[in-house]
């Protein structure tokens, strides 16, 4: 009797641990979030305190997708080969110290170094979270934990957004970046603190260098996969440039709203994000397609953010809600890694994840300071307190990038094949359902 109670307990504690694990790497990946986001609602004090454009503003920002796209690849195989309680930590150290950069400098180059350093810490962030989820939880509670923390990071950048706005309006963006550098203190200490040291690796074995580099010749010469990758990146704009960085200022001026309500209204994106990347996982098996919701998501994701950014005279509670469905149907973007999954066989899916993973972040490289370089053409040299005055016209012409994204996404569909053919053997097989293919 003993005995059994003995059990019963021990796989208590481990179902216990399992959450304590995955609930503080979670948080992790919210605060790395919260870093990525950061600038969002303080463009404007940026490009005076260190006395640039909105074009070098988007170019130093986007340093943080410099490190974390590129990374990609590298920190899956170590993730696989290393302790995650060591990782994560020096991970989140790596954030800390790129925050202190960022807060302390006035110099461009120094600036952007810190968000380069952000950038490389944050790219340990969702993969930690399912490295973690792989190792201490059930199997069944696989997809629960990666669609949950999926979630959760959107509803704390969406919230992070409005507080970050009050925040700044109060005490200034220098303290707030102090302040979330000392919470991240804080966070590298109960990583270390709260992840097991030891841990069974049950994980398939770590594939050879040049294993990995024939896994990937493979995945280069796959069309389809270059294809999702670029759809996926043109539907990510909708977070790299409008909700991480332009969405907050470009909506002050169109709206002629205050910062922390121009912040609240930026993050109805978040919102829909939210919400629809599970709910666009499930129709998508609901409609037996892969396809279908791409191409609605991309075409009714064009058609809302047209009218908030070009229609005239709309209502402050419409513009809210356009923007949800925004959001929402940008969020489609999940569905990309249904269809890589479903496209090869599962001996190389995760290197073919972290690759697509990396085009879809390019977006962020590449968009951000091309935005940014848009504004400083079609600004007029207004200026007001050392602060460059964009207009809302200038973010017209700057922002017709995003439905222009959108409706390339449309047409990129049509090349990509239908992936969903459920098998019923193979689901008796397989807990994934997917079948497995040779690229």
């Amino acid at each position: 009797m003993r005995t059994n109670d003995s059990k019963v307990s021990l796989s208590w504690d481990a179902r216990q641990t399992g959450w304590v694990v995955c609930i503080i790497v979670s948080c992790f990946y919210c605060y790395e979030y919260f870093l990525r986001i950061l600038p969002s609602p303080i463009t404007a004090e940026l490009m005076r305190h260190f006395s640039i454009g909105s074009g070098a503003l988007g170019y130093m920002i986007a340093f943080y997708y410099h490190a974390y796209a590129v990374l990609q690849l590298p920190i899956g195989f170590l993730m696989d080969r290393y302790s995650p309680r060591l990782l994560l930590t020096f991970a989140c150290g790596l954030c800390v110290f790129g925050s202190y950069l960022f807060a302390v400098s006035n110099n461009f180059w120094i600036g952007s170094l810190g968000r380069f350093w952000i950038g490389f810490g944050s790219a340990f962030g969702f993969i930690g979270v399912l490295k973690a989820a792989s190792i201490w939880m059930p199997p069944s509670h696989f997809a629960i934990v990666s669609g949950l923390t999926t979630t959760l990071g959107m509803l704390g950048a969406g919230f992070g957004n409005v507080l970050l706005a009050r925040l700044v309006e109060k005490f200034g963006w220098q303290w707030v970046n102090s302040l979330v550098t000392g919470l991240g203190l804080l966070l590298c200490i109960g990583l270390f603190v709260l992840i097991p040291k030891n841990y069974k690796n049950n994980q398939l074995p770590m594939n050879s260098f040049k294993t990995v580099l024939q896994q990937l010749r493979v995945v280069f010469r796959k069309r389809d996969i270059w294809l999702c990758g670029m759809m996926g990146s043109f539907l990510y704009a909708s977070l790299s440039v409008f909700a991480e960085i332009w969405g907050t200022t470009c909506l002050e001026k169109l709206y002629q709203l205050n910062a922390v309500q121009s912040a609240m209204m930026s993050s109805m994106v978040f919102l829909g994000w939210a919400i629809g990347a599970p709910f666009n996982g499930w129709l998508s098996n609901r409609l037996r397609s892969r396809l279908k919701p791409l191409r609605w998501g991309s075409l009714f994701g064009a058609v809302s953010i047209v009218i908030v950014l070009y229609v005239p005279n709309i209502s402050l509670s419409l513009g809210f809600i356009l923007l949800f469905i925004y959001g929402y149907c940008c969020s489609t973007e999940i569905i990309i890694f249904a269809v890589v999954r479903e496209l090869c066989g599962h001996h190389i899916l995760a290197t073919i994840i972290a690759f697509v993973n990396m085009l879809v972040m390019i977006s962020g490289q590449i968009f951000q300071p091309l935005v940014g370089k848009i504004l400083d053409l079609v600004w007029d040299g207004t200026m007001l307190n050392g602060m460059r005055q964009l207009q809302a016209v200038d973010f017209q012409w700057a922002l017709i990038a995003l439905p222009m994204l959108l409706i390339l996404a449309w047409g990129l569909s049509f090349y990509i094949k239908e992936t969903y053919q459920p098998d019923r053997r193979y689901r008796q097989s397989m807990p994934s359902g997917y079948p497995e293919r040779d690229c």
